[in-house]
């Protein structure tokens, strides 16, 4: 079952600038990176917010995997079919099976991320490719991570230590969300200062929300050719060799 309270939060963040703006970004890369494929994961794909931007661009099958099941409900209630309930860790799919995998957002969450780096190195197929992003810098450790349930935010060296590990060629490896991370490091900064227990998300009206959304997804166009010096993400894609 689903809560009235946890569909409210689902509806909210569904459409949310913070979220719509990265996704028009892994969206573009994904188009960048992958020209051919059958099977696609969203490996931890909470109430499926990512999924309509694959399936509007990608020519194969979208599978949805999370552990949680309230967030898979969310999402077969907007229209994904293929939603399965299970741990990244240790997932349910044979080896050599996918040919793209993406990993939004939830190495965090876990205790032992290296098991979900090499649980996708498994089942990807020699070729196949995976993007995956973190949150990034210790410095900006703040509420909203210890009430998300994170373990950690990581530097740049350590998560490309974490994406090599299994035998990744490492493609690209980049911070993201440049613009933002001044302001969230103030942010967090004073909300500490003020002992605040607070998400960083809020409510704005549609209008600025248009507009918050396009300063986030016309990174990409910097991201395309370069990597940033910093960011509040880390972006990475790989390729497990062929």
């Amino acid at each position: 079952m689903i809560t009235e309270e946890e569909k409210a939060r689902y509806t909210f963040t569904r459409n949310y600038w913070w979220r719509t703006g990265k996704y028009a970004i892994y969206q573009r890369l994904f188009l960048d990176y992958s020209s051919t494929g059958r099977w696609f994961l969203d490996a931890g794909a909470g109430p499926g917010h990512f999924t309509p931007w694959v399936e509007a661009v990608a020519q194969g099958t979208l599978v949805s995997l999370d552990p949680e099941l309230g967030p898979l409900i969310y999402s077969r209630s907007k229209g994904q079919q293929l939603v399965i309930q299970g741990d990244m860790q240790s997932s349910p799919f044979r080896s050599n099976f996918y040919d793209f995998v993406f990993c939004l957002e939830v190495c965090e969450h876990v205790e032992n991320d290296q098991k979900i780096i090499d649980e996708i190195y498994r089942i990807l197929k020699p070729g196949g490719r995976a993007l995956i992003t973190v949150p990034a810098l210790p410095i900006l450790w703040g509420s909203h991570d210890e009430m998300s349930g994170h373990f950690r935010r990581y530097k740049k060296k350590e998560f490309s230590r974490l994406l090599q590990t299994p035998g990744f060629n490492l493609l690209k490896l980049t911070y993201a969300q440049f613009i933002f991370f001044f302001p969230l490091f103030v942010s967090r900064r004073l909300k500490k200062m003020k002992g605040q227990q607070k998400r960083d998300a809020f409510q704005v009206k549609p209008i600025v929300n248009r507009l918050l959304h396009f300063l986030v997804r016309i990174e990409y166009h910097f991201l395309k050719y370069f990597s940033l010096p910093l960011g509040t993400n880390l972006l990475g894609i790989v390729e497990k060799p062929g």
